[in-house]
């Protein structure tokens, strides 16, 4: 039986800066393929499982820091908010209707 390779011939899709990493966790939790782990010798993410990426971009959009980043030349139609098309009025409509 071969065992499927591990090596991968282009780089990772997800970066994680450390430096900029703060160990917030929010990263952790918006993940949903578990990307992410927390590492507790450094106290911050580390990448775990990057091939295993969905590029729903919820990391990104959630990290504090800005500490990660995604291939630019991944497309994916899960990058635009549901909300950028709406005026500044709409969103506040949209905020308080929601309270």
């Amino acid at each position: 039986m071969t065992r499927p390779s591990t090596s991968h011939a282009r780089p990772a899709p997800v970066k994680l800066d450390p430096d900029k990493c703060a160990g917030c966790g929010a990263c952790l939790n918006s993940c949903p393929t578990d990307v992410f782990r927390f590492d507790l010798e450094s106290q911050k993410a580390v990448l775990a499982y990057a091939w295993d990426c969905s590029y729903c971009f919820l990391c990104i959009d959630d990290c504090p820091t800005s500490a990660i980043e995604v291939d630019s030349a991944i497309s994916s139609p899960r990058r635009h908010s549901l909300y950028s098309n709406l005026t500044e009025s709409e969103l506040i409509y949209r905020e308080a209707a929601a309270d």
